[in-house]
């Protein structure tokens, strides 16, 4: 549980600096949050949603920042674009 915790910190920290040097980005950020169903076989599930007018800026931002960060080898980081629910 703390490995996710401390996952989805960094995430966040990462979108926060993000945020900070592209103002103009017109991105709002919800969470991080306990997914509804939080733990499913024993993994611990959290989010961030990141509601943008600038997608190609934000999906940028995910590519370069995002998907090359390191994590505990238990941890799995899953980026859903447009999701269909939030379950």
């Amino acid at each position: 549980e703390e490995k996710s915790k401390s996952a989805v910190t960094d995430v966040k920290k990462e979108i926060e600096i993000f945020l900070l040097r592209n103002p103009d980005s017109k991105t709002i950020v919800l969470g991080p949050a306990e997914c509804p169903f939080y733990k499913i076989d024993s993994n611990y599930r959290n989010h961030i949603v990141l509601k943008t007018l600038n997608l190609a800026k934000v999906r940028e931002f995910i590519r370069e920042k995002i998907k090359p960060m390191k994590f505990h080898k238990d941890v799995y980081l899953e980026i859903d674009f447009d999701p269909m629910e939030l379950l």
